[in-house]
């Protein structure tokens, strides 16, 4: 009889050890599951950054080379960036870029400090952001006229038709500054007004398609013996760019920047010249 009383209160005591262990057990791994829905997400990298390398093909002239950029910045939040970008460019195929040396030629092309500011007003689907670019005399052809720096503030009006449609106007105010009117027999530019027309269509969630027409107004300063000297000389482009999505930072790109399609006094229009004289681009695009 003690015998069974003893092996019946053995078998109570493991059963309640055995409850306790579990609970215990339960109650660990609650506490971990806790910790672990409490802890934040990484918070995503305030540094930004883009390599766009672009290679370009002019049929006219059998000319091909390439015109690239690479862009480095911080986010302050979500609709402030502050960044620098600087354009460089090669020969590949017989192009100006190669300057009749041959080979490669690599050369600087624009650079400047790059500001972002979005959706400083916000109404519905419209939107007002300002862009503002502070330009640094990189490039020789502008270097060779006496470049000091260019101001470029974009004021951006925005409307999304529907969410895989969005209309940009840009009007793009430029003061130039210059040492000196004008080099040899080319007057340099005091002032250049720009006008974008983009729009933006999203296809599908890896395809995007990007419609920018393009309208430069420059005038010129005043320099004797330059057949700009005073005018107002207009450029009209169009550039659209076909992108598709490998990753979520990896895109290629294939886009057409045309030529002129106006006569540089608005007399008329040059449709013919402007899309032989255009480029076509094949684009590698990643961002960190």
């Amino acid at each position: 009889m003690r015998e069974k009383n003893a092996a019946s209160f053995a078998r109570t005591v493991a059963a309640v050890l055995f409850g306790v262990t579990v609970s215990v057990a339960g109650i660990a791994e609650d506490a971990n599951n806790a910790i672990k829905l409490q802890t934040p997400a990484p918070a995503p990298s305030k540094v930004f950054g883009t390599l766009d390398l672009r290679g370009e093909y002019y049929s006219l002239g059998g000319q091909f080379d390439t015109a690239n950029y690479a862009e480095l910045g911080y986010q302050f939040n979500p609709d402030v960036k502050l960044s620098y970008y600087q354009g460089f460019d090669s020969n590949l195929e017989n192009s100006p870029v190669g300057d009749g040396k041959g080979g490669l030629n690599g050369v600087l092309d624009q650079g400047f400090i790059h500001t972002k500011v979005n959706n400083i007003l916000k109404s519905g689907d419209w939107a007002f952001h300002y862009e503002s670019r502070v330009y640094i005399p990189t490039w020789a052809p502008e270097i060779a006229q006496g470049n000091i720096t260019r101001f470029y503030n974009a004021f951006k009006l925005s409307r999304s038709i529907t969410p895989g449609i969005k209309l940009t106007v840009t009007e793009v105010a430029m003061p130039q500054v210059f040492r000196t009117a004008g080099v040899g027999s080319k007057a340099n530019s005091w002032y250049q007004n720009r006008l974008y027309l983009i729009g933006d269509f999203t296809l599908s969630s890896k395809l995007s398609l990007s419609v920018p027409i393009l309208w430069y107004q420059t005038k010129n300063r005043e320099f004797a013996g330059a057949s700009n000297s005073g005018t107002w000389e207009h450029l009209v482009y169009i550039w659209p760019e076909l992108d598709y999505a490998l990753t979520e930072n990896l895109s290629l790109g294939l886009a057409y920047q045309s030529g002129n399609l106006m006569k540089a006094d608005l007399s008329g229009m040059t449709l013919s010249d402007g899309f032989k004289t255009g480029n076509f681009q094949f684009a590698l695009i990643t961002t960190i």
